[in-house]
Order: C-alpha cells, then structure tokens, then sequence
C-alpha cells in the first residue's frame, strides 16, 4: 500500500510540475507589437482634421483590431497574436492600398506585403494616400460608341434603312412577279385571319 501510495505521489507531482512548465512557456510568450505612420508629404492641402477621421484596422479571420491615428501620423497595435492579417486604412478624404501584415512566431518579426505582391516592406513603415476619395464620377459626354451600341438604336436605324432601300427594291421587281407574291399574300392563313377579324 506504501508502494503504491508513493507511486502516485509521483505521478500527481511529475503532472504538477509538466503543467508548471506549460504555465511558465504561456507566460513568457508575449503579445506582439506592429506600429507604422501615415506620411501625407505626397498630398496637398492636408490638414490635421483629415488626419483625425483616419482609422486603421487589423483583420485576422472574425478578429478585428483598430486603432486611431495620432496627431504625428504614428499608429499602433499590441497585444497582437502571430499570424497573418489584412491591413485597411480608413479615411473619408484619401485611398490607400491594402497590405497584408506578417507577424512571426518565434520573435514577432513583422513582415509587411503590399496588397498580393511577393515584395516586402521593410521598418520603419510609412504608408502614402493612393489619392483623393472620389464620391462622385463625371458625367459622360455625347459619345457615338453609345449610340452604336444600343440595340434600340440599332433597330431604329434598320428600320430607317429599310424605309429608304425597300421602294427601290420594288421598282426592280417584275411586273408578274409583283403579281404572283401579292397573289401568294392574299392566301396566307394571316392574311385571312387578319381579314375575318
């Protein structure tokens, strides 16, 4: 009894300290961190009230994480977990490009790649406005590729087209001719329908 009460004496301690162990390895993984600025020099007129309504956010999967731009342009995200993530930047005046942001495992490395491209950026990063957000299009002109283009008007100009060639067409028909397709008119089962009603 002795023996077996030693022996799972040392079963629960080697258990308590594996899960001592495993605490300690959770512990000691910090949160990652990934901070960059927005540098507006590409841009003129740009106010600090434009920089205000700027927001970014990280997207993992249903994770999202947001931050507000200060003052400086400098932006930042902690308590971040490794893995891959989409990086849009908000704003109601500019476009900016989507990155994709690579946050190692082993020391929470970050690697950042402009939209699908295969390039890394390098730190520190600085992300420019694309241009000004354009909430409305230029009304079109008058254009003849329209006009061709629409099938109303292409049947109004067979139509028209008609209207001029078929009077010619009949002058060249022979008399007899003319005779025997009206005679073949009057015997169509439209034609009769289209007399009885």
């Amino acid at each position: 009894q002795s023996t077996w009460g030693r022996i799972l004496q040392l079963a629960m301690l080697s258990r308590l300290v594996a899960l001592f162990v495993l605490c300690s390895v959770v512990s000691s993984s910090h949160p990652f961190h990934f901070g960059a600025t927005i540098d507006p020099s590409n841009v003129k007129g740009f106010t600090q009230e434009m920089m205000n309504r700027i927001h970014v956010q990280l997207v993992k999967g249903e994770t999202e994480y947001t931050a507000f731009v200060k003052p400086d342009g400098s932006f930042s995200f902690d308590q971040l977990e490794s893995g891959s993530y989409m990086l849009h930047i908000h704003s109601l005046d500019f476009v900016f490009a989507q990155f994709r942001v690579d946050v190692q495992k082993r020391d929470g490395t970050v690697r950042l790649f402009p939209g699908s491209t295969n390039g890394n950026l390098k730190e520190p990063f600085f992300f420019k406005p694309l241009g000004p957000t354009q909430y409305f299009h230029k009304r079109e002109g008058f254009s003849l590729n329209f006009l061709l283009a629409n099938p109303m008007m292409l049947m109004m100009g067979f139509s028209m087209l008609m209207m001029f060639i078929m009077p010619k067409m009949m002058e060249n028909i022979d008399p007899e001719e003319m005779k025997k397709v009206r005679a073949e008119m009057n015997q169509s089962p439209l034609n009769k329908l289209m007399s009885q009603s």
